[in-house]
């Protein structure tokens, strides 16, 4: 099936989550992320806490926090939210927009280096091993891979341009107009596979450790991508997507299995699931598109209990980040049947 076409009907289940545990109720304040490590340890980028970073058990317990604010080695500015790179292989590395640089700690909390990238233009980053992957706001380069060099610097590898994605999807091309499609969550699987979101599209791209891309993700209805206007050369504002109820990506996931979408907002789309569109749902929570990460191929949709920020999966279980009434970790027992027909 060529990239983004859509297959079968979709499949909507109206999944029951078992709630498990909520943690962090007493230490979170503003959190933004959340992270799972391989033994079940959960960090947590909380821009209202005296660190930029808890570490947290599995049970919720604090073991330490990583990070300071400030402007020094070690720091990110308290001014601009950053985010969590990479976790792995007793690393942790966060990654700070304004100051251009992936700050590496171990996860004790004892700083190694700020590791200085090269570039202005740039919306995010994650470290997967030893390489970077950054996404460029560039009208030409969609994304850049950097190899890490030493402690402090990268050197660049290779650059995807638009041009390049447009030849496996044409109707990519439309990114390079549009800056406001070249913005959104980015994930690392276990494999070194890079996969990215788009703010206001349910569009998905996922790319080898190599740059090439090897995912894109089909629909059952055509993948929208909002128009782009500029309303005032003077002030450079920018609309959001025209759509009446746009689509706005909140996170990624991904398992073993599947790659997991969260959003908020409305669904442009017109599919009926159960008789009524995931439009109708978005008030009551968040919804989960959940695809399957070997093809790309859409399985099913799921609406979460409550307004999430950010989730991970992990040993069976679902933890979603909320602030919405309240604070706190929340852990769901994912069910067996979970993307059965």
């Amino acid at each position: 099936m060529p990239f983004g076409e859509g297959g079968s009907e979709p499949h909507w289940q109206e999944v029951q989550l078992k709630p498990v545990a909520k943690l962090g109720k007493d230490l979170l304040m503003d959190p933004q992320q959340l992270v799972l490590g391989s033994r079940g340890e959960i960090l947590v980028y909380d821009a209202g806490a005296e660190a930029p970073v808890l570490h947290l058990a599995a049970n919720g317990t604090l073991i330490n926090r990583i990070g300071g604010w400030g402007k020094g080695p070690g720091e990110i500015s308290p001014r601009f939210v950053g985010v969590i790179a990479g976790y792995r292989d007793g690393h942790v590395d966060l990654f700070s927009l304004s100051q251009l640089k992936v700050l590496r700690f171990q996860e004790d909390g004892k700083w190694i280096a700020d590791i200085s990238l090269a570039g202005t233009q740039m919306a995010g980053a994650v470290v997967c091993g030893k390489q970077v992957f950054l996404r460029l706001l560039s009208p030409e380069q969609f994304m850049r891979i950097d190899r890490l060099s030493g402690t402090h610097q990268t050197e660049v590898v290779k650059a995807v341009s638009i041009q390049q994605l447009a030849e496996a999807a044409p109707e990519l091309a439309r990114v390079a107009k549009n800056p406001l499609l070249n913005q959104g969550p980015t994930i690392c699987d276990s494999s070194g596979n890079v996969y990215c979101s788009f703010i206001y599209s349910s569009l998905l791209l996922g790319f080898r450790p190599d740059g090439k891309l090897f995912f894109i993700n089909n629909l059952p209805e055509a993948i929208e991508l909002p128009e782009f206007k500029r309303y005032s050369e003077k002030y450079d504002f920018t609309s959001p997507p025209i759509n009446q109820f746009p689509v706005v990506s909140v996170a990624l996931a991904v398992d073993d299995r599947y790659l997991y979408r969260l959003y908020v907002g409305f669904r442009t789309d017109q599919a009926k699931m159960n008789g009524r569109k995931l439009s109708e749902l978005s008030n009551e929570g968040t919804v989960l598109d959940v695809y399957d990460r070997a093809n790309g191929t859409y399985m099913f949709s799921a609406h979460l209990p409550r307004a999430a920020k950010s989730i991970a999966i992990g040993d069976g279980k679902l933890y979603l980040l909320s602030t919405d009434p309240d604070i706190g970790i929340f852990v769901y027992q994912i069910p067996r049947h979970w993307g059965s027909s």
